[in-house]
C-alpha cells in the first residue's frame, strides 16, 4: 500500500498530495514508525477487514518489532510537525508569489495610471496652447488686414498727393516756359 493511496480522498488535490508526499518520505524516520504502521493498516483493511481491528491486528504485529504506542505516537506527532513546517514554507511560497504575480501588476497599473494622467494633462496643456495659437493668428490676421489697409491707404493718398504735387509742378514749369 502506497502513502499516496493511504492519504487519498475526495477532499485531496493530486499535485498537492504528491507534494505532501514527498515531504513525508524526505522526512521518514529510519525503522518501523506511523509511516509503515499506518500502510499496514490500510492493508489490512483492504483484505477487508473492520477499521478497529486493522489498527488493532496491526499494531499487535509491529508492537512484537519494539514499537511501542508513545514510540507510534511520537512519530505521529513527528510527521504533524514536518507537515506544519512545509505548509509554512508553502504558506511563505504562496505569499511571495501573490507578491511577486498580483502587487508587481498592481504596481504596474498604479504606474500606468499616473502616466495616462500625466498624458492626459499634456494633451489638455497641448490644447490649451493650440488654441491660444489660433486666436493669436486670428488677431494677426486682422491685424495684418488691418495694417494693410492703413498701408494701401497711405500708399493711395501718397500716390493722390505726390500725383497732385507733380501736376501742379509741372504746370507751373509749363507756365513759366509761356
Amino acid at each position: 500500500m502506497t502513502l499516496k493511496a493511504v492519504f487519498i480522498n475526495d477532499h485531496t488535490d493530486d499535485k498537492s498530495l504528491q507534494f505532501i508526499i514527498s515531504a513525508l518520505k524526505k522526512s521518514n524516520l529510519e525503522g518501523f514508525d506511523y509511516l509503515e504502521f499506518i500502510q499496514a493498516v490500510e492493508r489490512l483493511k483492504s483484505m477487508p477487514m473492520e477499521e478497529g481491528l486493522a489498527f488493532r491486528s496491526a499494531y499487535s504485529t509491529v508492537n512484537t518489532v519494539g514499537l511501542t504506542k508513545e514510540k507510534l505516537l511520537e512519530s505521529a506527532n513527528y510527521y504533524l510537525d514536518v507537515l506544519e513546517k512545509e505548509q509554512r514554507v508553502f504558506e511563505q511560497t504562496v505569499e511571495d508569489r501573490r507578491l511577486i504575480k498580483i502587487e508587481r501588476q498592481k504596481n504596474r497599473i498604479r504606474a500606468l495610471e499616473e502616466e495616462v494622467k500625466k498624458l492626459s494633462e499634456r494633451i489638455d496643456d497641448m490644447k490649451k496652447k493650440i488654441s491660444q495659437y489660433q486666436k493669436e493668428q486670428e488677431n494677426i490676421r486682422i491685424t495684418l488686414d488691418s495694417e494693410n489697409e492703413k498701408i494701401n491707404l497711405t500708399e493711395k493718398t501718397f500716390e493722390t498727393t505726390i500725383s497732385s504735387v507733380i501736376d501742379r509742378i509741372e504746370k507751373d514749369i509749363d507756365l513759366i516756359r509761356t
